[in-house]
């Protein structure tokens, strides 16, 4: 009963994976230290917390509004429009160019995210229900935030100068750039008016609107002049903070050092159990009988190549010879073996035999022939696969020659 038991369940195959793992221990150690190197790159790389601290330094900046007052002389302070547009320039500020620029400059490996907040509109009390229109108001101003990441606030603080500097002078220059354009409106505005005041066909009504026009196009012109040398695009610090992130604890590294030699461990033993599987060679006497298909195993019961196993297999061979044999087939399986088979041959006494190095090279008459014929297959530990030797096996059964068995040699 215990045998049959043994016979169906395959513990074999579990014995060939658990000895395939043994014979590559070397991939779950390599699996092992790459999963602690991954583990160490990540503890000591770029944004962790490694055995030093580092800050994050954060400033928040108002922008200054510096066309409001061109409310006084009718002018809308929106109508100016900014050239590149504010969205246009915290693409140019959070660009990586920039962003390398900046730290050149000020010999700092420090990184800084800006952010702008947008002002807020609420509804107005007034609705204009005649034309169907509702105002809005405009309320806030917008905001700057640059957040650095660094070792110290000093390398912080360098960059982050840089940066509202930068910003700074970006909305100076597009600021400018939106009264430009007011401007070269303007000056064709009041061109075209001075050329109506000087037609004689208008009335003295007529002139006088257009004389007034024209006294109300020089005010705005002037007005945006005026604006225009005072506009500095200046930032005003309104917050600032600063977090210190600790050390990771000792403890937290060690438990992740383990974390990562357990996923290596794991990760190499299913890489080393799928090899196994895939590696059908027979380098244990338990493999051959696995796929002797009765057929025994002879000699030692591990695999060599000594001169007493030489002798034992000539000896077995005499055997045969003694119990009416009169040819014995010496098959190897492998060029490496023919050294072997002569240590064999020169053992042998009153005994023929034929050497085969090639199981697909028997012929039919030492397959089927009418003398009386045994059959010693030789397996090379390592390099005979389990397919040669079944085929070996079954070519040598089919021929109802007797075989003495197989031998494992080293």
């Amino acid at each position: 009963m215990v045998n049959f038991i043994d016979a169906e369940i395959p513990s074999i195959e579990l014995r060939s994976a658990l000895d395939g793992v043994a014979r590559r221990w070397w991939v779950v150690a390599s699996c092992m230290l790459i999963a602690v190197v991954l583990v160490f790159v990540q503890q000591s790389g770029p944004g962790s917390r490694g055995e030093g601290t580092s800050l994050v330094l954060e400033r928040r900046y108002e922008a200054v509004i510096e066309t409001d007052e061109l409310n006084v002389v009718k002018i809308d302070p929106s109508a100016i429009v900014p050239v590149p547009s504010f969205d246009n320039q915290l693409s140019i500020i959070s660009a990586d160019e920039t962003s390398e620029k900046l730290r050149r400059q000020t010999q700092t490996d420090a990184v800084v995210e800006v952010t702008r907040s947008e002002p807020k509109f609420t509804l107005t009390d007034s609705l204009d229900e005649g034309n169907n229109r509702i105002s809005f108001l405009s309320t806030g101003t917008p905001s700057y935030a640059f957040r650095c990441i660094g070792k110290d606030v000093d390398s912080c603080t360098r960059l982050i100068d840089a940066y509202v500097s930068m910003t700074i002078e970006l909305r100076r220059e597009s600021v400018l750039g939106g009264l430009e354009g007011g401007l070269t409106l303007l000056a064709s505005l009041i061109e075209a008016a001075e050329e109506r005041i000087a037609l004689p066909a208008l009335s003295e009504a007529q002139r006088t609107a257009e004389i007034t026009e024209l006294a109300s196009l020089h005010t705005k012109r002037d007005a945006l002049e005026l604006i225009g040398s005072k506009i500095t695009g200046k930032l005003i610090l309104i917050d600032e903070g600063s977090l210190s992130a600790p050390a990771v604890p000792r403890s937290e590294m060690v438990s992740s050092y383990v974390f990562g030699l357990a996923v290596g461990l794991v990760i190499g033993i299913l890489l080393a159990l799928q090899l196994a599987v895939m590696d059908k060679r027979v380098r244990h006497g338990w493999q051959v009988r696995s796929v002797g298909r009765g057929a025994s195993l002879i000699g030692s019961p591990v695999a060599s190549d000594s001169s007493s196993q030489a002798i034992a297999l000539a000896s077995s061979l005499s055997q045969a010879h003694r119990s009416g044999a009169e040819t014995t087939l010496l098959i190897e399986l492998g060029p490496e073996l023919r050294s072997f088979s002569e240590q064999i041959l020169n053992n042998v006494d009153q005994t023929r035999v034929v050497v085969i190095d090639d199981v697909n090279a028997i012929t039919a008459d030492q397959l089927i022939g009418n003398e009386t014929r045994s059959v010693l297959i030789l397996a090379k530990a390592g390099r005979t696969t389990r397919g040669q030797l079944a085929e070996s096996i079954g070519l040598v059964t089919a021929g109802r020659r007797g075989l003495i068995g197989i031998a494992l040699i080293r």
